[in-house]
């Protein structure tokens, strides 16, 4: 099973030295963090770049080495005997997305002092969700029990910091777009469900919030509210998950659009669940029951994940040929070679036999499973026609596999935007833990090769047409395609 990693996931901060309970900056309390010397914050940055070099098959994708390096030693200029983890982690966030922005990432380590401050703080009480066209909106207001008569409302402000703004810096924790920042990139489950967090270490915890919202309707409103505990939020979300009968949380859907024809909307990656699998097979019995001729699959924003789903999605609507991966190189580093060995997986040839290979091969790239794997999840499509594929540049890592196999076997026209990843794809990941801080940074050491087996690790998938009104366009060329008798 082939799991591509997805975008930097910096959930908690851990250096910062004030108190969970007081929500001002202090040097005493209950749950403070530690700070950390420029000199040893240099050190873990010059050992999160020598893991990254050593440890990728393409480390210089999206940038050069030299820029990698510029960047590094800009951070260490700006870093401060002392600094707390604001500015550290605002510095060095974006440095892993820069090399491959949904594939090596910063993670916290877990401990006794992150969880006791995490559960002690009160946050900013407001859930959101992304609705597309560059919009948050709430999902409900935490601390106030009337809550969910806000949801859907559109958020204007937060104590006083425009939208924009707190996208732009909350951004930094996870983005490698820096200074320019994308509101889209908050769509992924990841990101939305941890703002809470984004956004305190941003601007500071408070004791309330100003809100400024827009209901559907046009009108502003302000509301104060009192800030919300972890565990008000989570009594709310269970009590909410238990109470509702909406999906809008899948990263799937289907619905017919006029002139019956289909479309498929799927934005993450998932793995193949049997929920998933009877979502697919309704949606084949809707279109064969429609007589429908041609189906829409939007993964515009789709960031990636486990590129199975994509496949069995392709499995069930396409009777064509098609591969997922042009074939799998993997880099041997002392970094894999000490992950294996500490885990006792030896990739089946015994620990002997293993070591003998990470020596033979230190520092290289092989290819040890060979060249291209297909899976087949279904004998035989459930529905064909005609299919239309809506691209964007937030398409990344296994989303990019799926508009890959679909160019490269045209199983159908790609439209839209080129995807924002190349279309060689990196995943599996190795963890290393940085000396001082002990911040854990997660790296890829093996690379699918794009399926028509070209060494085109820096191109994305380009579309067939272009446009920045995909599914418009995509219902525009489908009526065309009908009045004139070939659709």
């Amino acid at each position: 099973m082939r799991k591509l990693l997805l975008a930097i996931s910096l959930l908690t901060l851990t250096l910062f030295s004030f108190s969970a309970t007081s929500g001002s900056a202090n040097s005493s309390g209950s749950s403070t963090f530690p700070t950390y010397t420029k000199a040893q914050l240099t050190q873990d940055l010059l050992q999160m770049q020598n893991d990254v070099e050593t440890t990728m098959v393409n480390p210089w994708v999206f940038c050069t080495q030299a820029q990698f390096e510029t960047a590094v030693q800009s951070t260490i200029k700006q870093l401060k005997n002392g600094e707390n983890s604001l500015e550290f982690y605002a510095q060095i966030a974006p440095l892993g997305g820069m090399i491959q922005s949904e594939h090596v990432g910063i993670v916290m380590p877990t401990s006794t002092q992150v969880d006791t401050f995490l559960k002690n703080a009160t946050y900013c009480p407001v859930q959101i969700s992304y609705i597309g066209n560059s919009t948050l909106v709430v999902k409900n207001i935490v601390s106030i029990p009337n809550g969910l008569d806000y949801a859907g409302y559109s958020i204007i402000s937060i104590n006083h910091h425009s939208l924009s703004d707190i996208i732009s810096k909350t951004s930094l924790y996870f983005s490698s777009e820096i200074p320019e920042t994308r509101i889209e990139d908050l769509a992924q489950p990841w990101i939305v469900q941890p703002f809470i967090r984004y956004y305190n270490f941003s601007f500071g915890f408070d004791k309330k919030y100003t809100l400024v919202l827009k209901s559907p309707s046009g009108k502003v409103i302000t509301l104060t509210v009192p800030n919300a505990t972890h565990a008000q939020f989570l009594s709310l979300s269970t009590q909410i998950s238990n109470n509702t009968s909406e999906n809008s949380t899948l990263p799937y859907s289907f619905k017919l659009l006029p002139n019956n024809v289909g479309l498929l909307t799927y934005t993450s990656c998932i793995n193949v669940n049997s929920n998933f699998q009877d979502f697919i097979s309704g949606t084949a019995i809707t279109l064969n029951t429609n007589k429908c001729k041609n189906l829409i699959i939007d993964i515009r924003g789709n960031g990636g994940g486990n590129s199975d789903s994509a496949e069995y999605i392709l499995d069930a609507f396409t009777n064509k040929p098609f591969l997922m991966s042009g074939g799998v190189v993997n880099k041997i580093s002392p970094l894999f070679e000490k992950e294996y060995l500490a885990s006792q997986n030896y990739w089946g040839m015994g620990k002997d036999n293993f070591l003998a290979y990470c020596t033979t091969n230190m520092n290289k790239t092989t290819a040890f499973y060979g060249s291209a794997e297909r899976s087949h999840f279904i004998n035989g499509p459930l529905w064909t026609g005609n299919i239309y594929l809506l691209t964007d540049d937030h398409v990344y890592s296994s989303a990019i596999m799926m508009a890959s196999a679909v160019k490269d076997f045209k199983l159908g026209y790609i439209i839209g935007q080129p995807t924002g990843g190349a279309a060689a794809n990196e995943g599996d990941i190795l963890t290393d833990t940085l000396k001082n801080s002990q911040l854990s940074i997660y790296i890829p050491f093996r690379e699918w090769q794009r399926t028509n087996g070209l060494p085109s690790v820096n191109q994305p998938i380009y579309p067939d047409y272009f446009s920045n009104n995909a599914l418009q366009d995509a219902q525009t060329m489908i009526a065309n395609l009908q009045k004139m008798g070939i659709n």
